[in-house]
C-alpha cells in the first residue's frame, strides 16, 4: 500500500520536480482529481472538464494531467482518445476567455467553487461555477436532474410505455407532450419567492434540452402495463392502481343499487350482479364475456321503455363511466377514443339502441375476445392497452349473428315503475356510497366459490364470477337457452336445411337415407325460395359454407359441380345419386312453397 497520490507517482517517474505543479495549486489539483475519481454529482465527464481547465489556467502542462488521470475516472476507462478531446475543448474554453488566461490568474479554489445543483428549491439543467469575474454553467447530467425531479415529487413520474402519467388526485394525469411535463414540473416545485419561475433551463452545447430530458424519462422511470382509477378482484399483475381505499358494508349497499333495478327473473337478478362483479373482477384480458340488456320476449310495448339502457349507463358511474359506440362507426376510431388519456381509464363500452334485425359485426365479435386494444395513439403512433373492456349492448327484439350470440350474457329487464327523480336518485347513490359499493363487491369476489359441473368458452369468467351468485347453475341453462333464442345464424340453417329435404322429397328421395348430388346451380335455386334473396350461384355456395348444414358438403369432383347430400341414417359407402336442376316453371312453382323466410328478414 502506499499513500503516493498520481502526481506523485508521475513527478517520480519522470523526474520532474513538485515545483512543476505551482505549490498555491498542488492541494487544489488533487481536491480536483479525487473528485475525477469519484464525482460528488456522478458526472465525470463534467469533473474531469473542470480539472483540465484548472491545470490549463495554471499553467500545468498536457503530460502532467495526461499521466494523473490514467488509472482513474473516465479516462482510464476511454483512454487517450476521450483525454485529447476533453483536454481540447477545456483549452478552447479557457482561450475563449483572456482574463482568464492572463498573469494575474485567478487561483484555482476561486475557480472551482461551485454551488450545489440541488442547494435552492428549484429544479434546473446546470449548475454554476462561480469566480470572481463570471460565473459559468455547466450542464447537468439527465440522471441528476431526474433524481431532483423525483425528490420534490415522491418519486414520479411513471410511465405507461412511452406515456409519462402522474397522480392527479385518484385520477392519472397524462403527460402527452413536452409542454405537459414540464407544466406539472413547475406545478409541483416549491419556490421560496412565489413570483420567481423555481424551472430554470438554459441553453448550450453542454446542456440537456427539454425535449431530450423528456425522452430520457419516457424510457427510464418505472413501467406499469395500465393505470387503474378503480381496483381489481385479484389486482393484476404490473398494473398500477391509483384509488381511494374501498370500504364494504357488508352487501348493504350493493343491495341498495341492485333495489333500484327490476330483473325480470330471480336468475337475471343473479346476472346482473355477475355484470357488476364484472366490472371489477380482475380476470385475463379479453375473458369478459358481452352483457346484452333486453326486455322479455312478451313485453307488451317491445321493450320501448324498459329501461335497459339505463341499467349499464348507471352502472358503469362506479368504475368511471363509458364509452359509447355506434355498430355503423369505424373500429379504427374507437380504438384511437378507447387509447386516448380519458378512454383509458373506462371500463364499459356501450352499443345503445340497436336497430337491425340482426346484428352482426366481425370486428365487435374480435374485440371482445381479443386480449390487446391495439391502433393508433396521438402523438406515439401505435399504441397498445390490455383488453379489460367490458361490452354492453341495449337492443329489443332483434337477433345475433352466431359468433355475437355466444359472446353475449342476456340479461331481461321487466318494466319499471316510473319516477320523476328515480334517475338522480340513483346517480346519487351511486356518487355517494360508490366505495361502499364497490366494497362489497370486491368482498364477494374473495368469497370462496361454488364448483360448477361444466363450462363453456367463458370458463374462467364462469369459475371466477358466476360462480359467486345465488345459483350460477341456473344462470348457465339460461346463458345458454338465451343464446341459442337470438341466435338468427342457426334459425338460418334450420330454415334452409328444411328447404333442402323438402325439395329432396318432392324429386322422391328419402332426406334421411339418401346420398344425392345436386348441381350448384339448383343449391343456388333452393337458398333464394328459402331466404327470399337472390344470389348468384358462386355467392349462394359461399353462404351455404357459412350454415354448416352436417349433411351438405361441397363437391366439385365429376363432371357436375355442386354439392352432395348424405342423410344421418345413409348406408356406409352408398354411392350419390344425381338430381336435375329445377328447370320448368311447374317445378319451381311447387318449390316455391318451400320453408322460407318473411320477405325481408335478412338484410
Amino acid at each position: 500500500m502506499t499513500d503516493k497520490t498520481p502526481v506523485d507517482c508521475y513527478l517520480e517517474e519522470t523526474g520532474q520536480q513538485e515545483g512543476d505543479i505551482p505549490e498555491q495549486f498542488k492541494a487544489e489539483f488533487q481536491k480536483l482529481l479525487r473528485d475525477c475519481e469519484n464525482p460528488s454529482d456522478g458526472d465525470r465527464s463534467r469533473a474531469d472538464f473542470f480539472l483540465m481547465c484548472a491545470a490549463i489556467e495554471n499553467g500545468i502542462t498536457k503530460e502532467i494531467v495526461r499521466q494523473a488521470l490514467s488509472t482513474i475516472g473516465k479516462t482510464a476507462e476511454r483512454g487517450d482518445d476521450y483525454f485529447e478531446g476533453t483536454w481540447g475543448k477545456a483549452d478552447a474554453k479557457v482561450k475563449s476567455n483572456p482574463s482568464r488566461n492572463s498573469k494575474s490568474r485567478q487561483s484555482a479554489a476561486e475557480l472551482t467553487t461551485t454551488d450545489d445543483p440541488h442547494a435552492d428549491d428549484g429544479i434546473r439543467n446546470f449548475f454554476t461555477v462561480k469566480s470572481k469575474e463570471e460565473e459559468i454553467k455547466i450542464g447537468l447530467a439527465a440522471p441528476i436532474i431526474a433524481q431532483r425531479v423525483a425528490q420534490i415529487s415522491g418519486g414520479w413520474p411513471r410511465r405507461v410505455g412511452p406515456l409519462l402519467f402522474v397522480p392527479d388526485g385518484f385520477s392519472p394525469l397524462y403527460l402527452e407532450q413536452t409542454s405537459d411535463l414540464f407544466g406539472w414540473i413547475a406545478r409541483v416545485t416549491p419556490s421560496k419567492q412565489q413570483c420567481v419561475n423555481p424551472v430554470q433551463w438554459v441553453k448550450g452545447q453542454d446542456k440537456l434540452t427539454q425535449q431530450h430530458f423528456d425522452a430520457f424519462l419516457r424510457q427510464s422511470v418505472p413501467n406499469y402495463l395500465h393505470v387503474n382509477p378503480y381496483p381489481h378482484e385479484p389486482t393484476i399483475g404490473g398494473h398500477y392502481y391509483l384509488h381511494p381505499q374501498p370500504q364494504p358494508t357488508g352487501g348493504n349497499a350493493l343491495n341498495d343499487l341492485l333495489s333500484r333495478f327490476n330483473p325480470a327473473t330471480t336468475v337475471d337478478k343473479d346476472l346482473l350482479l355477475a355484470f357488476l362483479l364484472t366490472l371489477v373482477w380482475g380476470g385475463k384480458p379479453g375473458q369478459r364475456p358481452a352483457f346484452l340488456f333486453t326486455a322479455p320476449p312478451d313485453d307488451p310495448l317491445a321493450g320501448r321503455g324498459v329501461g335497459n339502457t339505463s341499467c349499464p349507463r348507471l352502472s358503469s358511474k362506479l368504475v368511471g363511466g363509458f364509452i359509447q359506440w355506434e355498430s355503423n362507426d369505424e373500429m379504427a376510431d374507437l380504438k384511437k377514443r378507447i387509447l386516448s388519456p380519458d378512454g383509458r381509464s373506462k371500463r364499459v363500452l356501450l352499443i345503445d339502441n340497436v336497430k337491425s334485425h340482426k346484428f352482426s359485426c366481425a370486428e365487435l365479435e374480435a374485440f371482445i375476445t381479443g386480449a390487446t386494444i391495439s391502433g393508433r395513439q396521438l402523438y406515439f403512433g401505435e399504441g397498445q392497452i390490455p383488453n379489460l373492456f367490458i361490452t354492453c349492448i341495449t337492443i329489443n327484439g332483434a337477433t345475433l349473428s352466431k359468433d355475437l350470440a355466444q359472446r353475449c350474457v342476456i340479461i331481461e329487464l321487466a318494466r319499471p315503475k316510473y319516477t320523476a327523480t328515480w334517475e338522480n336518485e340513483t346517480t346519487d347513490l351511486i356518487d355517494s356510497k360508490r366505495w361502499n359499493i364497490i366494497g362489497d363487491l370486491l368482498d364477494i369476489l374473495k368469497q370462496p366459490p361454488k364448483l360448477l359441473a361444466k363450462h363453456s368458452r367463458w370458463a374462467s369468467w364462469e369459475r371466477d364470477v358466476l360462480s359467486r351468485v345465488t345459483d350460477p347453475v341456473a344462470c348457465q341453462k339460461v346463458i345458454v337457452d338465451r343464446q341459442d333464442a337470438v341466435d338468427e345464424d342457426e334459425e338460418e340453417k334450420e330454415i334452409v336445411r328444411s328447404a333442402f329435404q323438402e325439395h329432396l322429397r318432392r324429386h322422391g328421395h328419402d332426406p334421411e337415407i339418401a346420398v344425392v348430388q345436386i348441381p350448384s346451380s339448383t343449391a343456388a335455386t333452393i337458398v333464394e325460395l328459402a331466404t327470399q334473396e337472390r344470389r348468384p350461384v358462386n355467392k349462394a355456395s359461399a353462404y351455404l359454407k357459412t350454415l354448416g348444414i352436417i349433411e351438405l358438403r361441397k363437391s366439385d369432383r365429376g363432371a357436375v359441380r355442386g354439392w352432395v347430400w348424405t342423410g344421418q341414417d345413409a348406408p356406409q359407402g352408398t354411392t350419390a345419386s344425381p338430381m336435375s336442376a329445377l328447370t320448368s316453371p311447374g317445378a319451381r312453382r311447387a318449390d316455391s312453397r318451400l320453408p322460407h323466410f318473411p320477405k325481408g328478414a335478412t338484410q
